[in-house]
């Protein structure tokens, strides 16, 4: 089944305003839909409290799109300028920097050679030095084209869809949830985003998220399940 278009509600999480001045302004920009049709709420992830959306748009040029993305995991990540773990109590430790950045992923240190050829990965590896702000910017400008070009091979319709679910879709390749579930991946190419929705949180660590003191991964997790049900739901309308 082909992934249809749908009205929706493009959101743009206002929270830690960063933004990585990416894209091209060139690009064909879609109309935008003002009238909001969903109730999808995002949640600040150090309270894990609801916040306004700012914007109510189904579509956005390219550099917006990044823009939202941008906003929306960094919301949910967070900002650190030295390594941390953000799950020391899950018994399985996880190098962090700057936006979400993880040190054991594959090409972390080629990334780094590669957009930060003045920083050392290793000192950075080992707590010894921190990255400035702007360095962290650069590095998360360039996972995040990265996580966006991932979440567009995963989902071929990709382009296709509003906002507000393409940016769920960025988040949850961003975490690893799209690439590591290909029952929920499957079910999103057919087209069954409620079923979709329902499995994506069919995993341990969102059933465990709360008893080992990582609520935030759920209200993430959350957050994104929630946009696939909606969009399940104007697709149902519209097909009656």
């Amino acid at each position: 089944m082909k992934i249809r278009n749908a009205l929706g509600l493009g959101l743009t999480a206002g929270l830690l305003g960063l933004v990585c001045g990416l894209g091209n302004a060139n690009t064909r920009v879609q109309k935008p839909v003002d009238k909001p049709v969903t109730e999808v709420k995002l949640y600040d992830y150090r309270t894990g409290e609801p916040f306004e959306l700012k914007e109510q748009r189904q579509y956005a040029d390219e550099t917006s799109k990044l823009k939202i993305f941008a906003e929306y995991i960094s919301g949910f990540e967070g900002r650190r300028n030295k390594v941390y773990d953000p799950n020391p109590r899950d018994e399985k430790p996880e190098p962090t920097i700057g936006v979400g950045h993880y040190m054991d992923r594959g090409d972390s240190r080629e990334t780094f050679s590669r957009v930060l050829p003045l920083v050392n990965w290793n000192n950075i590896y080992d707590g010894k030095t921190a990255l400035t702000n702007e360095e962290i910017d650069i590095l998360f400008a360039e996972d995040l084209k990265t996580y966006v070009e991932r979440a567009k091979k995963l989902v071929p319709e990709f382009d296709s869809l509003p906002d507000y679910v393409s940016t769920a879709l960025v988040d949850m390749a961003y975490r690893g949830d799209l690439g590591d579930s290909p029952k929920t991946r499957a079910l999103i190419n057919s087209g069954k985003f409620a079923e979709a929705a329902n499995e994506y949180i069919n995993r341990r660590e969102y059933r465990d998220a709360e008893s080992k003191g990582i609520r935030g991964v759920k209200i993430r997790m959350d957050s994104n399940r929630q946009r696939l049900l909606d969009y399940a739901n104007i697709v149902k309308d519209i097909n009656n």
